[in-house]
Formats: C-alpha cells, structure tokens, sequence
C-alpha cells in the first residue's frame, strides 16, 4: 500500500499480481480481500452489498450512498448522517469498503459464510486461520483430470496490505495438488490451512 516492491517478478513463489488496487492505507489486507472479491462480483451484478462490523453492525452499502457514515462510539461503531447522498458508483465502493476493513475483521467476516466439505470444493471457497495474525487464501480456479485428480490455482493478500497475488509452487509450476484427504494445505510463508477450514462465501 506504500507503493514499495515486496519481492521481484522472478520470486518463485509469485505466479502474477492481480491488477486491482490496494489503496494508500493499511487496510485491504489478507481477509479483507475476501470482501473485495465478493463485493466486486456483487456490484457487477447488481447485488445488493452488506457486511457486519467486529461488534455484529449491520454494513449496507445503501447507507453509505444514503449519506451515513461510520463513527466510532468508545469501543463500539455506529452510523451518523453527515455526507450527502451519493449515486452508486465504484468509486464510492471503494469509499465505503475502506470503512468496512476499518470495522471488520476475520472474525465477522466468518459470520457471512457457511463451512465446506473438502469433497465439494468450488471455485471461490476459501480457507482462512482466523486467528492474529490472519491468513487467508482463496481458491481462484479447480481442474479435475479423467482419474479424479484436483489442482487448484491459488489467490491471496497478506499482511500489511498488499496486492493480490496468484501463488505457484516453484519457477515451473502454478497449479497446486489438492486433496481433500489430506488434513491440511500448505501454503508459502504460512502455517498449514487445515481442510476443516474451508469457508464460502454466502
């Protein structure tokens, strides 16, 4: 987010950096990509867009272009109305997503999801250690060959806010060996993902 250059393109464990910005604070990080990515989709199809805040808050998107923003109240948040309203736009997405990293974490971002059996893994599951400091890693495409065998090509932020990057295994190889067998994935720079891990978004 600082516009600094973390590791080289020849880094071996870097497959492609996702053109999406990150924004000049230190907020869209790991979890909050998953937001990102859900909140991307929804608004190119015409969703309606709410998340919650670390102290259960109801997040809409509506009320951000109603006028109400975010204040902090001691420990807690709430909406005030103190902007005018606003047309939607991806500009004020961007706006109001920033206040949506301010107030959440990964802890609520859990309460947007259901859990996932290994054996019906999807494109866009993910798997996530909610606990500081989180981590989480998404599932960005599946191929199955003719004897069952799973690859899966892999998408993550980290922490402090970065861009979001695809992930391969070495200098040759993108597509990682899934198997829902198995009690974890192992990632780069991180501690294993266990399976019993695996959320969807909802």
């Amino acid at each position: 987010y600082k516009g600094e250059e973390l590791v080289g393109g020849d880094n071996q464990y870097l497959g492609a950096v996702v053109a999406m910005d990150v924004g000049t604070n230190d907020l869209q990080t790991s979890s909050d990509m998953v937001l990102r990515l859900n909140a991307e989709w929804k608004f190119s199809t015409d969703q309606d867009i709410e998340y919650k805040s670390a102290t259960g808050l109801e997040l809409p998107f509506s009320r951000w272009l109603a006028g109400d923003r975010l204040k902090a109240a001691g420990a807690a948040v709430g909406w005030i109305r103190n902007a005018k309203p606003a047309e939607k736009s991806h500009q004020q997405l961007r706006a109001f997503l920033d206040q949506v990293y301010t107030w959440a974490n990964s802890t609520s971002l859990i309460t947007h999801t259901a859990s996932v059996a290994p054996s019906d893994i999807q494109p866009g599951d993910f798997l996530i250690h909610s606990k500081k400091p989180s981590h989480v890693v998404v599932l960005l495409d599946i191929a199955k060959n003719s004897k069952g065998k799973l690859v899966a090509l892999l998408g993550r932020s980290l922490n402090p806010a970065q861009s979001f990057h695809v992930l391969r295994l070495g200098l040759s190889e993108s597509w990682y060996n899934i198997d829902p067998q198995s009690e974890s994935l192992l990632t780069p720079g991180t501690v294993p993902f266990p399976w019993s891990n695996l959320r969807r978004m909802q």
